[in-house]
């Protein structure tokens, strides 16, 4: 779900509001929140619909707050994919799980506050722009349209060009910087984002996978349970990918220890090893199986396309691993 949160003067906004329309995928809704002192924060939000998006609700606006996310936010004790209860829930926001961005506006004085999952997979973007304005969207494109000229970064370009994933918060330009993960993001009336971080582990540099593999499975078993059982109560369409791999089997494996009827997908070609090791993973586990491709089956070549149209045909499922590698990589038999 594709966002815009801007503080600027009339033209800057009316521009960056002219681009979000172009980029726009689907029906979107403004809000135009008056701050005490400053610009006014306008807020461009994608509402979605239809059956990939149901029964999640990305927005919610009452006369307190706008509250919204990106993503799936997941809570044991309440619906956190629904911004109502999570608006409602708002003080647990640190209990949160999933992938997500999440959103709360306070209407009394436009201040914003923004918390990112602990490893950032709905990605954001702080856009500096001219006259101490600033933006922060989850389009990459779009926050480099609106950001002001700035220099190359040499090590947002370094990261670009040589690593899977981006540098710390750089970017190609000294004007555009992804907002950090496991954060609190605040902005007050009148002024620049500050970043806090909320994640202890993470400020002290200590690692969460440091558990035996009991202990770590027992550990999942206790989060996702209840957290699976209120998304099948609410309608959700439950699926877990599967690849030739260790990481995804292990997930796979404990999926089928909570779910009495798991269901298990790959993307790939139906000769590919790699498929065939995930469907027979599938079967061991007692599970159904699923291969999804599109129309013109993936290969090396258009994996990367079919990937992406998978992903969005099917974003209402919870991926519990990513469809990575290609097929025609080698699989690992471990």
């Amino acid at each position: 779900m594709r966002y815009l949160i801007l503080s600027a003067a009339d033209a800057a906004r009316i521009s960056a509001r002219a681009e979000f329309t172009r980029l726009a995928l689907g029906p979107w809704r403004e809000f135009l929140i008056p701050a005490p002192s400053g610009h006014p924060l306008c807020v461009l939000v994608e509402t979605p619909t239809g059956p990939a998006v149901t029964p999640r609700n990305p927005v919610h606006d009452t006369p307190d707050a706008l509250v919204f996310f990106d993503g799936l936010p997941l809570h044991a004790s309440f619906n956190a994919f629904d911004a109502a209860a999570l608006t409602e829930h708002w003080r647990r926001a640190s209990e949160v799980l999933g992938r997500f961005t999440l959103v709360r506006i306070d209407r009394a004085d436009a201040s914003l506050e923004i918390r990112t999952d602990p490893i950032a997979s709905c990605p954001a973007y702080l856009a500096t722009m001219p006259d101490y304005a600033w933006g922060i969207t989850n389009i990459p494109s779009l926050a480099h349209r609106i950001a002001a000229r700035g220099e190359l970064d040499p090590l947002g370009v370094a990261g670009a060009l040589c690593t899977p994933a981006a540098l710390a918060d750089r970017t190609l330009v000294t004007t555009v910087r992804t907002l950090p993960h496991a954060s609190i993001i605040r902005v007050a009336p009148g002024q620049p984002p500050i970043v806090h971080n909320d994640d202890a582990a993470v400020t002290s540099g200590a690692s969460r996978c440091d558990l035996r593999p009991d202990d770590a499975a027992g550990m999942f078993i206790d989060t996702i349970t209840p957290v699976i059982a209120r998304l099948r109560d609410a309608g959700f369409d439950l699926t877990c990918a599967i690849t030739g791999g260790r990481d995804s089997r292990a997930v796979a494996a404990l999926i089928a220890a909570i779910v009495p009827d798991p269901q298990y997908h790959f993307g790939g070609v139906e000769t590919a090893p790699e498929s065939r090791i995930a469907a027979r993973a599938a079967a061991a586990l007692g599970g159904s199986f699923e291969l999804k491709s599109d129309p013109h089956e993936p290969t090396g070549d258009n994996y990367d396309a079919a990937e992406h149209y998978l992903l969005n045909k099917y974003c209402g499922l919870i991926e519990f691993s990513y469809l990575r590698p290609p097929p025609s990589t080698e699989p690992d038999y471990n």
